[in-house]
């Protein structure tokens, strides 16, 4: 295992604590030992074109961190993987804030979810970026909503059962498309 200073400040560690693969192999979180093996296995085998994986490492203060790996194994002739060069970046800070917005984005959902009232966020694009299961039990929308949809698709669902009143489907749907903008 060769490391060069950069790697070696990235993750903080001193050069005599990595001398072999095996040095670094037992930095990594138990957890995370089959999935970064597998990952190494499927490249080494070529059934991946490169070697990705992020995982935990425990650092010099005996902290778990996180590293993203890649790399690119050299073959022989023959295909086999001979020799394997890659890269590691230290992404703690980014698995931190990831878990944050996964917290934040569940309390969202649950939130949205239990509300009696029916609740959408439409974006510029007059796209629903967020809904809830209750809004479309009020308006009756059919099965294909659940995932989202564009508000000239609710418009024209509405105009088609009558609910604009008489008159063209289209222009209905224009009109109010036009004062949604």
């Amino acid at each position: 295992l060769r490391c060069n200073d950069a790697f070696l400040r990235l993750v903080g560690l001193p050069p005599e604590a990595l001398k072999t693969a095996r040095d670094w192999w037992d930095r990594i979180h138990p957890e995370d030992r089959p999935h970064y093996r597998t990952a190494l296995i499927a490249h080494f085998k070529g059934d991946t074109p490169r070697f990705e994986c992020d995982y935990r490492y425990r650092a010099l203060d005996d902290s778990w961190r996180w590293a993203r790996q890649n790399g690119l194994a050299m073959r022989d002739e023959r295909g086999i993987a001979v020799r394997m060069m890659g890269a590691t970046g230290e992404i703690t800070e980014l698995k931190e804030r990831e878990c944050l917005l996964a917290e934040k984005s569940a309390i969202l959902e649950t939130t949205l979810e239990n509300m009696v009232q029916g609740i959408s966020f439409i974006d510029g694009d007059l796209r629903t970026i967020a809904h809830n299961r209750r809004l479309r039990e009020i308006l009756e929308f059919p099965e294909r909503f659940a995932d989202g949809f564009a508000l000239e698709e609710a418009f024209r669902l509405n105009a088609e059962r009558g609910e604009y009143g008489p008159g063209d489907v289209e222009e209905l749907v224009r009109a109010r498309v036009e004062l949604a903008r």
